[in-house]
């Protein structure tokens, strides 16, 4: 029988023994009598206190038991992994992909990381796509408006026509780095850099060695064909086409796939580390032509000014090679999820580094300075260089026997004398 001193003013001193219940040794419980609902626990609270060791666990925490069956301790489940019901013993690991909310009661997906469309560097990026690949676009139509111009033509007009078409291609290319990736476009982003960059090495390397040849051999007959500027397109062509089967066999031999990467707050997603290896392989093969095109364009440095895009060769190809080699390093320290904007950004540098250097003193010419822009300039610095440079080789004697000379689609006039 278990007796509690309860207040009652009936009583003399104000309180009175009331039966609670009984007590069961065998069970270990406190049998209440039925009647006695309005009792004053402890500190005269109607309230009644909990005879236990430990409270039960919550969701988000896991029991540790103690010395006492009765005796335990609530532990805080760890990041990325959560309870949901009470008193468990141990807590329930998060799936890849998962971590845990605030409680630690459920599991969240965690959030995918990569250059989106709509981030402010994405849209920024779209954005100077979208200028550069205007200006690829209007200095077209200028070059092909004024195809027949004599600084047109000695700039070689159908290589600028198709190295602008080139700037237009990688003024795109930042488009498929924008955006979830999937495997169709980790096999098509080398594809597309690679015959972009690398026809574009090409054009250069042998402009500037169809050039250099022009102007430096003694005799033109003998090689004539060497110097045509379809033998020297195949050329560029059979130059890509070499790296765009290695791209080709890379993709079937270790196809570039969407890759996940897992950290405790976010899931970086990219197309793994076969397509760096590839993006190595393409700028490796790419600086294997733009080394030889910087050398070669220095030699001729000192060719005709109308012919002499040699310079801006030279000083284009150097400002890629600094730009890609910084390239490197700083893509492989970046966070995975900002690999893609070096990437951008180094082509959309790329693109308006060539713009520039190769088409802007064009541009001035033709748009704001007409007077330059005549065949009549072309042949006077054409004939002046053969003289000074080329003097005592045959063609030097011809010029002044006939004073005729061709280059390229040029010709000088017989004069008398």
């Amino acid at each position: 029988m278990v007796k509690s001193l309860q207040p009652d003013p009936e009583f003399r001193h104000g309180k009175k023994f009331v039966t609670l219940g009984t007590w069961d040794s065998t069970t270990r419980r406190l049998q209440f009598v039925s009647n006695n609902i309005n009792i004053s626990w402890n500190g005269w609270t109607p309230k009644i206190p909990h005879s236990r060791c430990s409270l039960p666990c919550e969701p988000g925490y896991y029991k540790v038991q103690g010395n006492l069956k009765c005796c335990w301790q609530c532990v805080l489940c760890p990041f990325g992994s959560i309870t949901n019901a009470i008193d468990q013993p141990g807590c329930f690991v998060c799936p890849l992909g998962f971590t845990s909310n605030k409680n630690h009661t459920r599991c969240l997906q965690l959030p995918e990381v990569y250059l989106s469309w709509g981030c402010p560097i994405g849209i920024a990026i779209l954005f100077m796509s979208g200028v550069g690949f205007l200006c690829s676009l209007l200095t077209f139509a200028i070059f092909y408006r004024h195809r027949n111009s004599a600084v047109v033509k000695a700039s070689t007009r159908e290589y600028s026509l198709l190295i602008l078409f080139l700037l237009s291609c990688i003024f795109l290319l930042p488009l498929l780095n924008i955006g979830r990736a999937n495997d169709i476009i980790c096999k098509a982003r080398p594809l597309c850099l690679g015959f972009t960059i690398t026809f574009l090495s090409s054009l250069m390397l042998t402009k500037t060695l169809r050039l250099l040849l022009i102007f430096k051999t003694k005799v033109l007959s003998r090689s004539i064909v060497l110097y045509s500027i379809r033998t020297q397109l195949l050329i560029s062509f059979l130059l890509t086409l070499g790296v765009i089967a290695t791209i080709v066999s890379w993709i079937f031999l270790f196809p570039p796939e969407l890759t996940l990467h897992y950290s405790e707050t976010s899931t970086s997603i990219d197309c793994g580390e076969k397509a760096d290896d590839l993006l190595m392989i393409i700028l490796g093969y790419t600086a294997a032509l733009a080394i030889p095109t910087t050398y070669l364009a220095f030699k001729a440095r000192k060719l005709p000014e109308n012919f002499n895009e040699t310079r801006l060769i030279g000083f284009t190809m150097f400002t890629l090679c600094v730009i890609w080699i910084i390239f490197v390093p700083t893509y492989y320290d970046s966070e995975l999820h900002n690999r893609c904007i070096v990437l951008c950004i180094a082509l959309l540098i790329t693109g308006f580094a060539t713009l520039i250097c190769m088409f802007f003193s064009r541009l001035r010419i033709i748009l704001f300075q007409p007077e330059k822009n005549t065949t009549e300039l072309v042949r006077a610095r054409t004939f002046d260089y053969t003289m000074r440079v080329r003097n005592g080789s045959t063609a030097a004697k011809n010029l002044r026997r006939t004073s005729v000379v061709t280059i390229g689609m040029y010709s000088i006039p017989p004069t008398e004398g």
